[in-house]
């Protein structure tokens, strides 16, 4: 890889947990279309969807095959020209019928950033994810370094139990794909903590809160 990107990161883990369907589309609030046409390529780097409001994209499929994140594509969900769109990039120009199918709508209640607390209670569950510490070594000589990256998840709702079964499904999806993610190369549990009571925000005392916490290894940077 070149250099570290927690931006990156978070979007990609962020869009991990929607297609591992932790929250149910209806939960997050949300439609998921289904091979959705981007016309014929033509040796084309790039396509467009005209909504503003996608969420995640779960595949894109182009001359039969299923493309794969990071290696094939990536993806600007804030593309703007003159109106803000989901801009698709190829790596490598594609030729051929293309489909997507992504989840798109007006709320979300999956974010790469840690839970608001001022909202109705009506608006939970909520996950949220968060870079917390990048600890990095020299590997070898030149300029090359090791880095592991901590990631910490917060989910909070207004049963405990709720809390409990979304971080045992979000720890479930990071032992089933540890090295399935693009920018973080091995990603491996490390700890959990404590539902606790939400203290602040709109439904103070009646709001829980727990973490869980992961560690990617093994992420080189070099030039």
């Amino acid at each position: 890889m070149a250099t570290i990107n927690e931006k990156h990161i978070r979007d990609e883990i962020a869009v991990f947990l929607k297609n591992q369907d932790l929250l149910s589309v209806s939960t997050r609030g949300v439609t998921t279309v289904t091979n959705e046409s981007l016309g014929t390529l033509d040796a084309d780097t790039f396509s467009y969807i005209a909504k503003s409001n996608i969420r995640n994209i779960r595949n894109v499929i182009v001359g039969g095959t299923t493309l794969t994140f990071g290696v094939d594509f990536t993806v600007d969900y804030y593309y703007l020209d003159t109106t803000r769109k989901c801009r698709i990039d190829y790596t490598v120009a594609q030729t051929g019928v293309a489909t997507v199918s992504y989840d798109w709508g007006a709320t979300e209640k999956i974010y790469p950033n840690f839970p608001r607390t001022d909202m109705t209670l009506a608006s939970y569950p909520r996950i949220g994810l968060e870079v917390i510490d990048i600890d990095s070594e020299p590997y070898g000589f030149n300029n090359v370094n090791n880095s592991n990256i901590d990631i910490s998840f917060t989910v909070m709702d207004d049963s405990k139990d709720n809390i409990t079964d979304i971080v045992t499904s979000i720890r479930t999806a990071i032992v089933n794909n540890q090295s399935g993610l693009y920018y973080l190369k091995l990603v491996k549990p490390r700890r959990t903590g404590p539902v606790v009571p939400v203290k602040d925000g709109k439904a103070k005392d009646k709001l829980f809160s727990k973490s869980f916490d992961v560690r990617g290894y093994f992420n080189i940077e070099n030039n």
